[in-house]
């Protein structure tokens, strides 16, 4: 992958982004690198909500089947 110099501007946009903790479009930016680098699986949809993103860390990385979520976000033990 060789980007444009309007491509690299892009992609250093991202980082800086990603930097700051912004990922509220994380979903256009995988899209972004996904085109860049030709993909044909895996083009993301949207984000997920917190409770859903808690629900598949907990499937997924946690070996958890049910990840609660409270009213502030944060699951029961406070993370």
């Amino acid at each position: 992958m060789s980007p444009s110099p309007q491509g690299l501007s892009e992609l250093l946009g991202i980082i800086a982004k990603w930097e700051r903790g912004d990922f509220s479009e994380a979903d256009k930016d995988h899209n972004y690198i996904w085109d860049l680098q030709d993909g044909t699986l895996g083009k993301a949809r949207g984000l997920l909500g917190k409770e859903e993103e808690l629900k598949f860390i907990g499937e997924w990385f946690l070996n958890e089947e049910k990840t609660e979520v409270t009213n502030e976000g944060k699951r029961p033990d406070g993370n």
